[in-house]
């Protein structure tokens, strides 16, 4: 995530031409990425994530591809990597719907 992060913020600079820069006295000068993004009427990159996942279970609650996906084993070799469905699993059985939903 931190390097999605931190490409979201370059890509931001970049359009903002508000680039990482050497001062005189040798030091480095960051503008502050949260600036950067306001300047160019951007989202912190977890907002267009958490967007896009509410996205895919409005699409897929109540329909038998979320149950088969929940009901799945993962594949060997993916040991650590998150799937979208485990993380809804864990909000459906705190019971809290309008998580999902906001």
């Amino acid at each position: 995530m931190k390097q999605l992060r931190s490409f979201h913020h370059r890509c931001a600079r970049y359009i903002a031409r508000r680039h990482i820069k050497q001062k005189e006295d040798g030091t480095w000068f960051h503008p502050p990425s949260h600036e950067v993004l306001e300047e160019c009427g951007l989202l912190p990159i977890e907002d267009y994530i958490q967007k896009r996942k509410d996205t895919v279970m409005k699409y897929a609650r109540g329909r038998p591809i979320l149950d088969e996906c929940m009901a799945s084993s993962q594949a060997s070799g993916a040991n650590g990597h998150f799937v979208w469905w485990s993380q809804v699993h864990a909000v459906l059985e705190s019971d809290d719907s309008d998580a999902l939903l906001s």
